[in-house]
């Protein structure tokens, strides 16, 4: 657990209760078999992580997906791709002695990609299940979840983000259901860049915090005491508008606000103080979020430990002039690292009980 912030995280959280399915929205059936361990919900790890550009080889005539084919800008070969699964298997290995439950990915090409980092020998013994559904996103990548057979994926749906002309990656919603019937709402989010400027794009980014807030809002009026964690690169920061007002996320503090959504990655005081660096500057693009019921839980059940990056040597790259930062994949417009991982750390939520 890092820093003082998480140790206060874990000293006024406790146990929550069980919620309710909510809506009639669009069902994907469920195959993995529950397997008899999931009985008691022992100490585990959510993780998101954007991974960088996981593009398979072949060109894709109805995406930008030029430069990674083997005559694009980056060469993207079979070999550097398959280098590039063994990484990222690695680096969500780096969790800890179990492979963590339930997984976000961002900037995943296809599902065949996310199959293929599911199935390869780092991660293959966790027997995966593989939500993913292909977005309107204009390079193809796309937002992705693999789930343990711990837990159930009961329904799925992807919340459209409606920037106009403009096109942006859906909202995963994913209804996960535990071993003992306990019902969690999992979103998966990359919410739209800064690469046309931070003030230009934060409405975007707000559209995308509302377009959440309102599912969230559904969800809470049938059961206030749901489980939800929100977790994706939401390309601002916890004190960013479209999160403090946008999605109504509020800091961890000792005392309980009354707040519905809290992001737990505001409480990490350890470095690297961020899940990406820019210009020598550590920030937190990437989050956790979790409901009260997480935080300031009613009777028995899991709870939130801690939240923060992946805090693993192996994923720092040290820049002679900006220091520290993510160990990538690319630096440039096309230097490839062949020992690089992404140009993000995961996140990393850590649940009791």
């Amino acid at each position: 657990m890092r820093g003082f912030g998480l140790l206060l995280l874990a000293a006024v959280l406790g146990s929550c209760a069980t919620p309710a399915p909510t809506d009639s929205a669009p069902v994907e059936e469920n195959t993995v078999e529950i397997t008899p361990s999931a009985d008691s919900l022992k100490p585990f790890t959510m993780l998101f992580y954007n991974v960088e550009n996981l593009f398979d080889t072949q060109n894709d005539p109805l995406t930008n997906d030029d430069d990674f084919t083997p005559a694009g800008d980056m060469r993207w070969t079979e070999e550097r791709y398959e280098q590039k699964l063994r990484q990222l298997a690695a680096a969500i290995s780096f969790t800890g002695e179990d492979l963590p439950l339930i997984i976000g990915l961002a900037e995943v090409e296809n599902r065949a990609v996310v199959q293929d980092l599911a199935e390869g020998s780092g991660l293959a013994a966790a027997r995966y299940q593989v939500v993913h559904k292909d977005s309107p996103d204009e390079r193809g990548i796309d937002v992705a979840l693999l789930v343990a057979p711990a837990f159930e994926v009961k329904r799925t749906e992807f919340l459209a983000v409606e920037l106009g002309t403009d096109k942006t990656r859906d909202i995963l919603h994913a209804h996960i259901a535990d071993k003992r019937g306990g019902v969690w709402h999992v979103f998966v989010n990359h919410w739209p860049s800064r690469g046309e400027g931070e003030r230009e794009s934060a409405p975007k980014r707000m559209k995308a915090a509302r377009t959440l807030r309102q599912r969230v809002d559904q969800v809470l009026a049938v059961d206030p005491n749901a489980r939800i964690v929100i977790m994706g690169d939401l390309n601002d920061e916890p004190l960013d508008a479209s999160l403090k007002e946008g999605l109504l996320t509020d800091e961890l503090v000792s005392d309980d606000h009354g707040a519905d959504l809290y992001d737990l990655v505001g409480m990490d005081r350890t470095p690297p103080l961020g899940s990406i660096s820019y210009n020598s500057q550590w920030q937190y693009f990437d989050h956790i979020i979790v409901s009260r019921s997480l935080v300031w839980p009613e009777g028995q059940g899991p709870r939130a430990v801690s939240a923060a990056s992946l805090d693993d040597a192996r994923l720092i790259f040290h820049h002679p002039r900006y220091g520290d930062q993510p160990n990538r994949t690319f630096s440039g417009r096309n230097q490839y690292h062949p020992n690089g991982f992404s140009d993000h750390l995961p996140v990393v939520l850590r649940v009791g009980e």
